[in-house]
């Protein structure tokens, strides 16, 4: 299993290039503390246009570790005061998910999610499908992944990552295995396990 915070900050119209400064300043003090973090922007679907900061960690308690030590760093001290002075959107988190069925995929740079909405009696049946998304991606330039949230608004979601190595390899994978019969049987399953009510693309910066 593996911990990860998510942080999404929606710029304020004229403030996208100061809030992805941030993000990125905030990624190393992150990864000074021990986490795997990544900086990326969704560029289609919910919350086009923001900006998603990840960390990853271990276990809950090697997270909940680097976080106190973040809270005591002089440069996180000094970039939450520079975001108070000067707001540059509204954030979204930190919140923090749990790895409940494959790995983060660090060579792959686009990340479709799927977020469904499902009851916890649903999700042994949900995660019973997903050898089978495996099975069908085995010989694609793809992986995927699935988390529940641990700290979040809303408790009741799974989010189907599904990663790719770029733009183009997305577009061609979804027309070719995506569309295919054999995967649309699967998302017929997923379908009643619980319904899907959002979805976006992230492209890492």
């Amino acid at each position: 299993m593996t911990i990860i915070s998510r942080r999404i900050l929606t710029p304020i119209l004229g403030k996208s290039d100061l809030v992805l400064k941030r993000a990125k300043s905030m990624q190393e003090i992150m990864t000074n503390h021990g986490a795997k973090a990544r900086v990326a922007r969704i560029v289609a679907g919910d919350l086009a246009g923001s900006i998603h900061l990840t960390a990853s960690y271990e276990n809950m308690e090697k997270g909940c570790n680097s976080f106190n030590e973040m809270s005591q760093d002089p440069a996180r001290i000094a970039l939450m005061k520079e975001r108070q002075d000067d707001p540059g959107g509204h954030l979204i988190g930190p919140e923090v998910f749990r790895t409940i069925y494959g790995n983060i995929s660090p060579e792959h740079n686009v990340i479709m999610m799927r977020e469904y909405q499902l009851s916890r009696d649903n999700l042994s049946e949900a995660v019973q499908i997903f050898p089978e998304i495996d099975a069908i991606i085995k010989d694609e330039d793809a992986s995927f992944m699935a988390v529940v949230p641990l700290l979040a608004t809303n408790m009741d979601r799974l989010i189907a990552c599904y990663y790719f190595r770029d733009m183009s390899s997305m577009g061609e994978q979804i027309d070719r295995v995506g569309m295919s019969e054999e995967f649309q049987k699967i998302v017929l399953k997923a379908s009643n396990a619980g319904t899907l009510i959002s979805s976006r693309v992230l492209l890492n910066i």
